[in-house]
C-alpha cells in the first residue's frame, strides 16, 4: 500500500516496451509498472473517454492491488475559455464524465453504463476515439469525438456507492487533470477571464456531486495560444480549495524559451505558487515532466530522456523537490519512453535525497 506521505513517479500511459514485451492491455500495466519500481499511473482519456465502467473498474482493482496512485487526464479538447456558451457547457460535462470514470477506478460503483457487455472491458490507454459516433463507458455520445453530449447516466448522489471489501488506494483524493481551454481570437485578458467564469460553472455542478471531493488538476500548458501560465494555474486554483496545480515543466520551459535550466529557475515556480497557494497544494502538486521540442509559438513535440538539446532537466527540480521537502505526484510524459523516463527520474531524486542525507 502506498503512503499518503510518498513521492510518487509513474507514467502517462503504456510505453512501447510495455507491448513490446507482449502486454495488450492496461489491465497488465499495474504488475508491469510496480515490476519497475514505479508507484503512479495517469490514464488519459485525451482524444475521448473510451472505457466501460466495468472495465474501469477491474483496472482500478489492480491498480490498487499493486499501490498504484491513479490519476486520470481529461479530453484534450476541452475549452473553458471559448466564447461559445454550448461548448464550455460541454468542457462541465468531460470533466464530469472524467471524475465518475475515475470514481470507477476508484474502486466506486457508479452504475453500468448501457454500452457494458459482459467481458469486454473497452480499455483504450490513448483515449483515441476512432470509430468517430461512439457511445464510450460513460454513457455519452461524442460524435467524431468531440460532438453532441448526450448523458444517459446521472450522477446523483444514489448511483454511487462504496464497493464493500475494496481496499482503500491511499489518503489522497483522486485527481483529474485538464487544458482550461485556448484563446481563440480573444485578448488574453478576456479568455482567461472567460475560463474563470467556466470554471465556476464546472464548481457549481462538482461540489454538488458524488465526485466533490476530487480535486481538480489545472495544467500549465506549453503554447502562447493555450491558457495555462504558470500565474492563470495558480489563479485557478484559487477559485477553490481542491484545486491543485499541475505544473508542466517541459510546458514551462517551452512556453519560456528554455527557461528552466537551474536550481533557481525552478525554484522561482514553487516559490510563486508558495505564494499564491495554501501548503498542501504546494506540497502535493501534481507534476508532468518530459523533455519537448519548441519553437516561437512554444510547443512543437514531446521527446524522451536521450534529448540533450531542448531539455529541462530532472536534477535541477529534483533538488528544489528534496530541499522544500515536497510530495508530489510526478507523471513522465516522454515519447513512448515514459515508463523507463519516470523511473530514471526516481533514481535521480533518490541519489539527491541520499546525498543531502534526508
Amino acid at each position: 500500500m502506498t503512503n499518503k506521505k510518498e513521492i510518487f513517479f509513474g507514467p502517462s500511459g503504456n510505453s512501447q516496451s510495455f507491448y513490446g514485451e507482449g502486454n495488450t492491455a492496461t489491465l497488465q500495466a499495474p504488475a508491469w509498472v510496480s515490476a519497475r519500481g514505479l508507484n503512479a499511473f495517469e490514464y488519459s482519456f485525451g482524444r475521448g473517454i473510451n472505457i466501460h465502467t466495468a472495465g474501469a473498474r477491474e483496472i482500478g482493482a489492480e491498480m490498487r492491488r499493486y499501490g498504484i496512485e491513479l490519476s486520470v487526464h481529461a479530453p484534450y479538447f476541452i475549452n473553458f475559455a471559448s466564447d461559445d456558451p454550448e461548448k464550455v457547457e460541454k468542457s462541465v460535462v468531460y470533466i464530469l464524465q472524467s471524475l465518475r470514470l475515475l470514481g470507477a477506478f476508484k474502486g466506486l460503483d457508479v452504475g453500468a453504463d448501457a454500452s457494458d457487455k459482459e467481458g469486454t472491458d473497452g480499455d483504450n490507454t490513448s483515449g483515441a476515439n476512432a470509430d468517430g459516433n461512439k457511445t464510450n463507458g460513460v454513457g455519452v455520445s461524442v460524435p467524431g469525438g468531440c460532438g453532441e453530449l448526450k448523458t444517459t447516466s446521472p450522477l446523483t448522489a444514489s448511483s454511487i456507492t462504496e464497493v464493500e471489501n475494496e481496499p482503500a488506494l491511499s489518503g489522497r483524493p483522486g485527481r483529474v487533470i485538464f487544458h482550461a481551454g485556448s484563446d481563440g481570437k480573444m485578448l488574453r485578458k478576456e479568455s482567461f477571464a472567460r475560463a474563470l467564469d467556466g470554471l465556476r460553472m464546472l464548481l457549481s455542478v462538482k461540489n454538488d456531486s458524488p465526485y466533490k471531493s476530487y480535486l481538480l488538476c489545472p495544467e500549465a500548458m506549453g503554447k502562447s495560444a493555450q491558457v495555462g501560465s504558470v500565474d492563470e494555474v495558480i489563479e485557478m486554483c484559487r477559485l477553490d480549495a481542491l484545486m491543485y496545480p499541475c505544473f508542466d515543466f517541459g510546458h514551462i520551459n517551452s512556453i519560456t524559451q528554455g527557461g528552466l535550466k537551474t536550481k533557481d529557475d525552478f525554484k522561482r515556480v514553487i516559490d510563486k505558487t508558495a505564494a499564491g497557494l495554501d501548503d498542501a497544494r504546494v506540497r502535493n502538486m501534481h507534476i508532468h515532466f518530459s523533455k519537448i521540442q519548441y519553437g516561437a509559438k512554444g510547443e512543437i513535440r514531446h521527446l524522451t530522456f536521450a534529448d540533450d538539446i531542448y531539455g529541462p532537466e530532472f536534477l535541477p527540480l529534483a533538488e528544489v523537490i528534496a530541499e522544500y521537502r515536497l510530495t508530489p505526484v510526478i507523471i513522465s510524459e516522454s515519447d513512448g519512453t515514459q515508463a523507463e523516463d519516470a523511473a530514471a527520474m526516481k533514481r535521480i531524486y533518490e541519489s539527491v535525497v541520499g546525498k543531502i542525507g534526508k
